[in-house]
């Protein structure tokens, strides 16, 4: 039997895998799709993550690989099944019964690590949609001295737009509405950099003349683009775990231990959720610590706890 199974190998999923290695307890991770790294490496690979304590700007897909090469200490230990997917959870006396679309494992406890579940972009839905449209950035080649329109208001509308102001020949920011969601520093450094920022914009469609494309706006402003960046958010999808756990808007709620509203489930990253909740990475992997303390704790009651820090 297991100690825990891990479902997600997303950045969070793979520092748990590391941390459950550090606490030598027998795990392994679930991955539906066949990479790991989950949003950061599947949507925004180029993206610069600077929130990380100690790290000053790193590429989200640099920044994955690093995560991965601090797992891959325990990696045999607590292997990753990849394009394995939860079909359903049943309750034992004192374990659980997972099973997915390829085996069944029976496990003292669950660490859901999944994040905002499968990462579906929300579409432009306007005329003139084409291959000019694009809802993630993978290759900032393709983009060097063009210009550029991103859609959004949020922090990756934001973080894109930035990534890209020394990169394409100019780039446009619009949103639909006069305030922005996303951090007031990353819009004053697009802003300081002569960025267009466009705000309370009604995008009406995509107009092809002569083949240029332009963007009509307000029924009045024609934007000339030769790419356009969508950052509308993701669409919800199936969480596994609603049929047994208590998910509000948010999330998964969890107690102080990060365990859920069931016994030896626990949940940690964006797909938990609690009063005062912060989705960010360093969050997240907070998390991953204070619940694997408590899981240990919960398996082993007899062993007092260690931790692995410098600082005392």
């Amino acid at each position: 039997m297991l100690d825990v199974i891990v479902v997600g190998a997303g950045p969070i999923g793979l520092f748990a895998g590391y941390y459950l290695g550090l606490r030598k307890l027998k795990s392994l991770i679930l991955e539906s799709k066949e990479v790991y790294g989950g949003q950061p490496l599947k949507i925004y690979p180029e993206k610069i993550i600077s929130d990380v304590p100690g790290i000053l700007a790193v590429k989200s897909k640099d920044f994955i690989e690093m995560l991965y090469q601090q797992y891959e200490t325990f990696a045999k230990d607590i292997p990753i099944h990849y394009q394995e997917e939860i079909i359903e959870i049943k309750k034992l006396q004192d374990s659980y019964l997972v099973i997915t679309n390829k085996d069944k494992y029976e496990s003292k406890t669950i660490l859901i690590s999944s994040g905002n579940g499968v990462n579906i972009p929300k579409k432009l839905e306007v005329e003139g949609v084409d291959e000019k449209v694009l809802y993630q950035i993978t290759d900032l080649k393709s983009l060097l001295n063009k210009d550029v329109i991103v859609l959004g208001g949020g922090d990756s509308a934001l973080d894109n737009a930035n990534l890209l102001k020394d990169i394409a020949k100019s780039v446009t920011l619009i949103h639909r509405r006069a305030e922005f969601r996303g951090h007031e520093h990353s819009l004053e450094l697009f802003r300081n950099s002569l960025g267009n920022v466009i705000t309370s914009a009604h995008i009406d469609k995509i107009i092809i003349e002569n083949d240029k494309h332009f963007l009509l706006i307000n029924s009045t402003e024609k934007i000339y683009f030769d790419y356009l960046v969508v950052n509308y958010g993701f669409l919800e999808s199936k969480n596994y775990f609603s049929n047994i756990l208590n998910i509000d808007t948010l999330g998964i709620q969890v107690k102080t231990n990060m365990e859920t509203s069931f016994e030896g489930v626990f949940c940690v990253g964006n797909a938990c959720s609690y009063y005062g909740k912060t989705k960010t990475l360093t969050t997240g992997f907070g998390e991953v610590i204070t619940a694997v303390t408590a899981i240990h704790q919960k398996i082993y009651p007899s062993k007092n706890p260690t931790f692995y820090s410098s600082i005392k």
